[in-house]
């Protein structure tokens, strides 16, 4: 409890010492992401229309063979055939739907127009296409952009144990595991399905740690303890050893439909002691006992003693 003075043995609370530290630090690593980038091919095409007069918005589509798409480059108006035995002819630019070099079609090729049937219009291409190419290169991904977020974050909260462990007394107890690292400010060098061989991360932030008095766990402990100490040893407190660890509790965000529950940290801790348990030793005892004696007497008497070396 942050407004507790002393020790409450009788609720189990502790005073405790709220410790926030402010830390900045940047991190790069390599892209795993990959992505596909190249051009578009283009060509000129000659639509032959059998039919009446037709005005095509730009971006029709046109099909060509393996239902490659490809796409006016402007409006484009279609006189009507003069007859049956005289179509009117148009050439117009058109653009792959796509990136890849298997757009770069043969002289030619037949394309369907829209929804036309080929009887009505058709294009045809007199030179063939070009400029159709695609690669692979590295790339930004989502996972790479949380991996380093994640890490950084850690590495933060390690320099910020460090920071405190360095400044603590030895009447002062640091719990590692109470440590939550809230962002402030941070900066990708890349935004998700950009180039790059490397994403770059600065990353600013704080992180919250609870100190406690170590003679206010000890004397809880003890307290705790105490009663079930066997007959003929006795509980000192630099035999004690404590463990924590954060609780964690299961949340349900209101804004997903779903019922899903997500296990977060919790600001509750179990903590876990061990203790080393020496026998009572009656020094006097052990004088008169051995007072006066050979040494092979003393030496058999205290091996009789536990825990003498």
């Amino acid at each position: 409890s942050t407004t507790l003075s002393a020790i409450d043995l009788n609720k189990n609370l502790l005073p405790v010492e709220i410790k926030e530290v402010v830390v900045s630090q940047e991190k790069t690593a390599s892209t795993t992401g990959s992505k596909l980038t190249g051009e578009r091919a283009k060509g000129v095409v000659t639509i032959t229309n059998a039919s009446g007069g037709k005005s095509l918005k730009s971006g029709t589509a046109l099909s060509g063979p393996n239902n490659l798409k490809f796409t006016l480059n402007e409006d484009t108006a279609i006189a009507s055939a003069s007859s049956a035995a005289k179509p009117s002819q148009t050439n117009t630019a058109i653009v792959a739907g796509d990136i890849g070099a298997q757009y770069n079609l043969a002289s030619g090729t037949e394309f369907s127009v829209g929804n036309f049937s080929k009887l009505d219009i058709v294009a045809t291409n007199d030179q063939a296409f070009g400029g159709g190419t695609s690669r692979e290169i590295s790339a930004v991904s989502d996972t790479d952009k949380t991996n380093l977020d994640r890490e950084l974050a850690q590495e933060l909260i390690y320099k910020a144990i460090e920071e405190v462990k360095n400044s603590l007394s030895d009447s002062q107890i640091l719990i590692e595991e109470s440590a939550v690292f809230t962002s402030k400010d941070r900066d990708f060098s890349h935004k998700v399905g950009e180039e790059a061989a490397t994403l770059k991360l600065v990353l600013t932030g704080k992180v919250k740690l609870i100190i406690i008095p170590k003679d206010a766990i000890n004397e809880l402990i003890m307290s705790k303890l105490k009663d079930s100490v066997p007959s003929g040893y006795s509980l000192k407190e630099n035999q004690l050893k404590t463990t924590f660890k954060q609780l964690e509790i299961k949340k349900t965000d209101p804004k997903n439909k779903k019922t899903e529950e997500t296990v977060v940290p919790s600001n509750s801790f179990s903590v876990s002691v061990s203790a080393n348990l020496l026998p009572q030793i009656n020094i006097d005892e052990i004088r008169q006992k051995i007072a006066g004696k050979e040494q092979s007497f003393a030496k058999e008497y205290l091996s009789t003693i536990p825990g003498y070396t």
